[in-house]
C-alpha cells in the first residue's frame, strides 16, 4: 500500500473500529499526520482544528492495527493507565512542594514502557489468515 492509497483507505474508514489494518496503512498514516502537524502547526488555532478533525480516524487505524495483530483495541490505552497515574502523583507531590520520588520514577517507567509495547505490536505482521476480527488484509486486494 503506498502513501496516497493509506491515507485515502484511512479516511474512507474515518470511524470504522472493526476489520484490521495493514503495517504501512497504519505507518503512512502516522507519516501523513507528521506532515500535517508540521504544515499547521505554526498557525496554532487552524492547527488544532486540523489535528482534532483527524484524532478519529487515527484512534480508528490504530484499532485497526491492533486487531491485525490478533488484540483488542482497547490495549491502546494500555499507556494511559501507568500516565494518568503519574500525572496525578507528580501534580500531588509537586503542590505540596516535594519531588515525585520513587512512585513518579515507578509510573514513569511504566509508561514508557507501555508506549515501547504499544509500538512493537504496531510494528508487527499481523496474524496471518484471518482472526476473530476480520480476513487478513495482505490476502484482501489494496484498497484504492
Amino acid at each position: 500500500m503506498d502513501f496516497m492509497t493509506a491515507v485515502k483507505h484511512v479516511f474512507s474508514n474515518y470511524a470504522t473500529f472493526s476489520g484490521r489494518a495493514r503495517r504501512s496503512e497504519y505507518w503512512w498514516w502516522v507519516l501523513f499526520n507528521f506532515a500535517v502537524s508540521i504544515a499547521t502547526g505554526w498557525i496554532p488555532i487552524i492547527g488544532f482544528i486540523i489535528m482534532l478533525g483527524l484524532l478519529v480516524p487515527s484512534i480508528a487505524v490504530a484499532v485497526r492495527r491492533m486487531h491485525d495483530t490478533g488484540r483488542s483495541g482497547w490495549w491502546i490505552l494500555l499507556p494511559a493507565v501507568p500516565g494518568v497515574l503519574l500525572g496525578v502523583t507528580t501534580g500531588a507531590s509537586l503542590a505540596n512542594g516535594a519531588a515525585p520520588g520513587i512512585l513518579g520514577i515507578i509510573l514513569g517507567l511504566a509508561y514508557l514502557a507501555a508506549i515501547i509495547l504499544i509500538i512493537v505490536w504496531f510494528v508487527q505482521r499481523g496474524t496471518v489468515g484471518p482472526n476473530q476480527f476480520g480476513e487478513d488484509p495482505y490476502d484482501a486486494p489494496a484498497a484504492s
